[in-house]
């Protein structure tokens, strides 16, 4: 299989080692053939992005873009999803939560399936959450919410961690741009009516994230509106007076 692997970066701690380590799974893999990966800077502080560009200089696999101002995730992915050119789209984040061994059982799961059964989409669950205790409950809230508007039973709308065929992803407009891109990246594969799965995964443990009071309620706030743009979304789409941002022709 040949797959590309894309993550959006803004002064990640320890992205050198989390990329090392992606690029040794994928080396020695025997499920894997050919692969790239793809990293999109959020415009992070100069010296960071200079170090970042010396390091995977000399890497052939690592492709290193930036943007010219802080544009936020959802569109630091859309960038990366641009560029790719592999069968399927590994969508990971850059903080080493999610262990990119996972691709080893995802994978697994896919041969099992005759190529006209494959599912073009496995979404993922966490089943322990790494965090504080107001994301956790605005995850669960999340997660109910959106299920109820799209009539599905995910485990976990919010999960970053997503493996896509790529000619898929290519043909879907994204709009989110900062916390809620996990939530559009789902919303919008989920309209295209493709098949899917809903795989179990493992992350690492990681110390619980600390915010003022009012960078969580403006975080809370924030989710709101974006959940509720997507009820009155879909409502304007099963009444036909939107169409899906969806290029079935592409």
């Amino acid at each position: 299989m040949n797959i590309s692997v894309i993550a959006a970066v803004y002064n990640e701690e320890n992205i050198k080692e989390t990329v090392d380590s992606w690029v040794n799974f994928l080396k020695t893999s025997n499920q894997i053939q050919n692969f790239e990966i793809i990293l999109c800077d959020d415009h992070s502080d100069v010296l960071y992005y200079r170090d970042l560009e010396k390091y995977f200089r000399d890497d052939k696999n690592v492709v290193l873009i930036r943007n010219d101002e802080n544009e936020g995730p959802g569109f630091s992915f859309s960038r990366c999803i641009h560029k790719v050119q592999y069968e399927y789209t590994l969508i990971n984040d850059s903080d080493g939560q999610f262990p990119i061994h996972n691709l080893e059982s995802i994978i697994t799961e896919l041969n099992e399936h005759t190529d006209e059964g494959k599912p073009e989409i496995i979404f993922t669950y966490r089943e322990k959450k790494y965090d504080n205790r107001v994301n956790v409950f605005g995850q669960k809230a999340s997660n109910f919410l959106c299920n109820r508007i799209y009539q599905t039973h995910l485990n976990d709308f919010t999960c970053a961690f997503k493996f896509v065929k790529t000619k898929l992803l290519k043909r879907i407009q994204f709009d989110a741009r900062y916390m809620n891109y996990s939530l559009d990246h789902t919303s919008k594969l989920l309209e295209t009516g493709a098949d899917y799965i809903d795989f179990p995964i493992v992350c690492n443990i990681k110390e619980p994230r600390k915010r003022g009071i009012g960078k969580e309620f403006k975080r809370a706030w924030d989710r709101f509106l974006y959940i509720s743009y997507l009820w009155l979304r879909r409502r304007l789409i099963l009444r036909r007076v939107l169409f899906h941002q969806y290029n079935k022709s592409a």
